[in-house]
This record gives structure tokens, sequence and C-alpha cells, in this order.
């Protein structure tokens, strides 16, 4: 992984930045998930699923009947998901209740949340533009955050995913910068501190602005095709 940086051209300065080069390449390989986290990681989301797909007369409402699609968001679907201090994200999709206020929605999801949710933890977040229901999973103990009809949350996953897929450069130093500020308490939007999705965006611009640039600006292409 090589950045071209100012400053570093003295002796001392090379070998700083080969030390920093072996840490973040120690902390990411130490990141990376084994299948079985995997496993685990999407048999909880089946679950949340199942629980959807059969939920009886007694735990649903009117509200949640037609087409449903539940997808996996933020690190799930980014690629940047880790076994350790990681949540699961999901986004309900009620295809036949766009229009529909979703702090309604996502109460309504509630009791069919507590079929999968540990007892005692689940919490209705009424946040003014994404509200959520936030619990532990009942065997695994995960964290799960899950919002209704959140298309652009799913839309800002698939953009990261892409980021990703186009230099492996980018995701050493977000899985890198990630972890670094998990472990000093820096991010963590729901205590008022600086959401994980901010900080990837601002390595993105970081490595956009590089000479030559690490990474291209994707919705820069968009609006130009």
């Amino acid at each position: 992984m090589v950045f071209r940086l100012n400053g570093f051209d003295s002796e001392e300065g090379k070998a700083a930045l080969t030390k920093s080069e072996g840490m973040i390449k120690k902390v990411y390989a130490e990141q990376q998930v084994k299948e079985s986290e995997l496993k685990i990681r999407d048999q909880v989301i089946n679950r949340i699923k199942d629980a959807f797909y059969n939920a009886d007369a007694k735990n649903s409402s009117y509200l949640l009947e037609g087409e449903i699609t539940i997808s996996a968001t933020g690190s799930c679907m980014n690629g940047l998901w880790t076994a350790a201090g990681s949540d699961i994200d999901l986004v309900i999709v009620f295809h036949n209740r766009m229009a529909y206020n979703q702090h309604q929605l996502v109460k309504h999801c509630g009791k069919i949340i507590k079929t999968v949710a540990k007892t005692g933890t689940l919490c209705y977040v009424p946040a003014i533009k994404v509200p959520l229901l936030k619990y532990k999973d009942s065997l695994t103990g995960i964290d799960v955050d899950i919002s209704v009809n959140n298309i652009l949350a799913m839309y800002n996953s698939d953009l990261i995913y892409t980021y990703c897929q186009i230099d492996q450069r980018f995701h050493i130093l977000a899985t890198f910068l990630k972890h670094w500020a998990k472990s000093v308490k820096i991010i963590g939007a729901s205590h008022g501190y600086l959401s994980s999705y901010a900080l990837i965006l601002m390595i993105i611009a970081f490595l956009q602005s590089r000479q030559p640039p690490v990474l291209p600006c994707l919705q820069e292409r968009k609006l130009r095709s």
C-alpha cells in the first residue's frame, strides 16, 4: 500500500512510513472476517427475514402486508464489516407503504422483532430523519439496527462497496481507520459522535484529492453520463 506524501523524503521519514504501513497491514489482517463469522451474521439476518415472512396475525399489522424486501446495509453490505464491534444494519422496504410515516411503520415492526430479540434489549429510537429499532439478537448478542423504507442507506452502501472494489488501498485504509476510531471512541452516531459513514466519506475525499487520485469521483461520472 503506497501513498505519496510530502515531507517524508528523508531516511527518517521513509522509515516512519514503512513502520506505519506495517502497522496498518497488521491491523487490517487482524480485522479480516472468518467464514464462520460471516455465517453467524447471515444467520441473524435470516432469522429476521423468517420472522417477517412468517409473521402471524397476532404479531403483524395490516400496514405490514404486501411485498417486503429486507436488505443488509452499512458495513454489512459495503465490505467493511468486522466481527468485533460491527453491528448489523437492515432496511425493511414495504413496497406498498413507501409514502407512509416511517415512525409508525417501524413501531409496528416491534412485535415481530421481539420474537428474535434478547429480552429487554428492544429499543425504539425516534430520530427525526430515520427512526430505528435497536436490539441484541437473542442467540448471538449481535447488535441490530432496523429502519424502514430507508432507500438512501441502500444506495450509500452500494457506493461504498463500489469504491472498495476499485482499489484495495481504500479498503485497507478504511478498515484501519475505522478500527482506530472505535478504539479511541470518536465514532458512534447514536452517542453524538461522528458516524462511521462520515469517516468513510472523509477517507474517500482524501484519496480522491491525491495526485494522481487513488479513487475516482463516481458521482461526477454519473452526472456526466
